[in-house]
């Protein structure tokens, strides 16, 4: 409670010194900080002074990391595949994940050919490849185009500029912190109620066009309480819960990716994978309720594919 009060009396002041200050001084415009996209646009052209830079090699692994984000895998192969690129682990660990992600949609796509093997697939779903330092990495590079590019602040008028990057960054940090937030209360309530064992409530976190490669909600329900109905119990613990790339509005209401680690127990099937859920709402008060679920190669695009092929 003293945190949040401290944190909106520095807000409060923050308004008003660059109200103030702005009604003096001449304003300077804000400095926009740069998102991935607008990254992955300077390595392409590589004009940037910062890509310029950069080692022989980085800007291939940097795009790799920003192609795998996006979930393009042969991308990832293709440009880590220069001879630019050397022996770095980080190349090794990239490279993996790509040809691991191509590997399982290549089995998904062929179908009732690959059900010889579906033991072996879903263990190569669930192997899990630590890409933590490329997140690193890439934020590292990221930090440095800001800087880069951000004015140079002084003790004259642009001192305007400053507290309005300020009140920019601390508007997008509360912001982004009460979607994550409230993202990771819905996933903590569907786990408990998944846990419970009971069907209808567990459903109940499922939104009505709720889609995947094999399912509609109905087939969903159906598969759900048939296995879950075999079972003793179930224990499931989730961690490192993060948003993939920004909120989107669609049709069904504003929309998020959300990836986490999931470690799953029951009385008969225990598995540690990477999980993804696409969640939607129409309104901030209402619930999140899940619009797709899949493994850490679900995309917004392949959602929104298989919404459009069910209409």
């Amino acid at each position: 409670m003293i945190d949040c009060r401290k944190e909106k009396i520095n807000f409060i002041w923050l308004l008003f010194l660059s109200i103030t200050v702005a009604t003096v001084l001449m304003v300077v415009p804000a400095f926009a900080a740069l998102n991935n996209e607008g990254a992955y646009q300077l390595l392409k052209e590589e004009k940037s002074p910062v890509v310029l830079s950069l080692p022989t090699g980085e800007r291939e692994i940097l795009m790799a990391i920003l192609a795998m984000k996006n979930n393009r895998s042969s991308e990832v192969i293709a440009l880590l595949n220069s001879p630019k690129v050397g022996h770095d682990k980080m190349v090794s660990r990239l490279r993996a994940e790509a040809y691991r992600r191509k590997s399982v949609e290549a089995a998904l796509r062929s179908g009732k050919y690959a059900h010889s093997v579906s033991d072996d697939i879903s263990q190569l779903k669930n192997v899990v490849i630590d890409l933590t330092a490329a997140d690193l990495r890439l934020q590292r590079f990221v930090e440095r185009l800001n800087k880069s590019n951000s004015p140079q602040l002084s003790n004259t008028p642009v001192k305007v500029a400053a507290v309005q990057v300020q009140l920019k960054r601390h508007r997008s940090h509360h912001k982004g912190a009460t979607l994550l937030a409230s993202v990771k209360q819905a996933i903590n309530r569907w786990r408990k109620d998944w846990q419970s064992l009971k069907a209808d409530v567990y459903l109940a976190h499922y939104h009505g066009q709720f889609v995947t490669s094999k399912y509609n909600l109905a087939l969903w329900s159906e598969y759900k309480r048939r296995v879950n109905g075999k079972k003793r119990f179930i224990h499931v613990a989730v961690s490192d819960i993060r948003l993939i790339g920004e909120p989107v509005q669609i049709a069904q209401g504003k929309a998020v990716l959300v990836e986490f680690s999931q470690r799953y127990t029951s009385s008969n099937y225990a598995s540690d994978s990477r999980k993804r859920l696409f969640l939607v709402r129409q309104q901030d008060a209402q619930p999140w309720k899940i619009l797709s679920e899949g493994d850490g190669s679900l995309t917004m695009a392949a959602v929104d594919s298989l919404l459009n092929k069910g209409r």
